[in-house]
């Protein structure tokens, strides 16, 4: 039997706030443009508030990553 994590959303501030090497700007111009490069998968939307699920974002990072070294 399996256990899996709970999936964590946090808002851009609070992501912000958990990671150093984030920034505002950065994460909402990702978001901006999540159609175009794939980030969208990592945003949730609730209503007006965006959520960013904290697993997707740092896997998306890593597959970056490692499309760049490639």
């Amino acid at each position: 039997m399996s256990v899996e994590a709970p999936t964590v959303f946090l808002t851009v501030r609070q992501f912000c706030e958990r990671h150093a090497w984030a920034r505002p700007g950065g994460l909402r111009h990702a978001i901006f443009h999540g159609d175009t490069t794939g980030f969208s998968a990592c945003v949730v939307r609730f209503g007006r508030k965006v959520l960013l699920d904290e697993a997707k974002v740092i896997a998306y990072l890593r597959g970056a990553r490692e499309t760049e070294a490639a």
